[in-house]
């Protein structure tokens, strides 16, 4: 990316704008090479200004919220990477049973205001990193839930820079899939249930423990790398395992001990390594079970 790109990216932005910046420090894999250019836009003004531009200029730009479904390749990522994480856009507004949450709001921050506020239905999303944004565009819950259950509409940007809401009935919310990859997410609309506030953080707390006892939450990693498959009854993880593949390595990147579809980092591991387990896998479960896996999370 040439100096004048660089400047004029500058002057869009007028907030944080970083140009070779390691990725490895955005994702909660804790891997992948450096981005072109990493900005954080103050307000919704700078953030049109910008998707306008990079449309004019022929320049690829991506949104990455927590960095937690995803994998960057040691090559890096050409063009802009877009995080919203200033203030602007991590606000949440409360209507009686009705919540807006901004795409750059944490799932935990989510979580706390619906305890004081008394509002019930995304209990279930306890523990899950990432933002609203990112939860959202992958549809994420678990087994009998998901984020898109409780929405009524999504506010968005398209490629042309033009802002609109998109009803429910017009998302396509499926197994880990909105259908909203060609948009930028700015804000989901709730409707939730009134609940008293003990209730509430009983059923959080709940479901944390769950997942803390039954995954590897200590070394980095990107979540579940595969989705489950529709086809047969067993999940990912068991497949995996009954493959023999727990505690598989390539380098630095081996598969959890734990569970058996969260691949880890051990120290420094590579993306070439991790895509390599991945490979491994498929072909061990495709041939001993039959089994096409579909990946989870996004390798970019």
């Amino acid at each position: 990316m040439n100096k004048a790109l660089k400047d004029k990216i500058k002057g869009i932005i007028k907030n944080k704008v970083l140009f070779d910046e390691a990725m490895d420090l955005h994702t909660s894999f804790r891997i992948g090479g450096p981005a072109e250019a990493w900005v954080e836009p103050g307000d919704l003004k700078s953030l049109v200004g910008l998707v306008k531009f990079a449309r004019k200029e022929g320049i690829p730009l991506m949104i990455i919220g927590a960095g937690s479904n995803i994998l960057v390749r040691d090559e890096g990522i050409k063009g802009i990477v877009v995080n919203l994480s200033s203030d602007y856009f991590k606000r949440i507004d409360v209507d009686q049973r009705r919540l807006r949450a901004w795409s750059g709001l944490e799932i935990v921050s989510l979580l706390r205001v619906m305890v004081d506020k008394e509002l019930a239905g995304l209990e279930f999303m306890a523990d899950i990193p990432g933002t609203v944004g990112g939860a959202v565009m992958m549809n994420a819950g678990r087994k009998d839930r998901a984020i898109g259950d409780l929405i009524s509409s999504v506010e968005v940007i398209d490629g042309k820079g033009e802002v609109f809401k998109i009803g429910k009935r017009e998302i396509k919310f499926g197994y880990r899939f909105s259908g909203l990859d060609d948009y930028i997410i700015l804000s989901a609309d709730f409707n939730l249930n009134k609940r008293p506030s003990g209730l509430i953080s009983r059923q959080i707390n709940k479901y944390a423990f769950t997942k803390r006892n039954s995954q590897e939450l200590k070394l980095p990693s990107a979540g579940s790398v595969f989705k489950n498959p529709t086809a047969v009854s067993s999940a990912s993880a068991r497949l995996i395992e009954l493959s023999g593949l727990k505690g598989k390595r390539l380098g630095n990147a081996r598969v959890s001990f734990k569970h058996a579809n969260f691949i880890v980092n051990l120290d420094k591991a590579r993306a070439r390594d991790v895509i390599g387990l991945i490979e491994l896998i498929k072909s061990a479960v495709k041939r001993d079970h039959g089994v096409n896996l579909e990946l989870e999370i996004k390798i970019i």
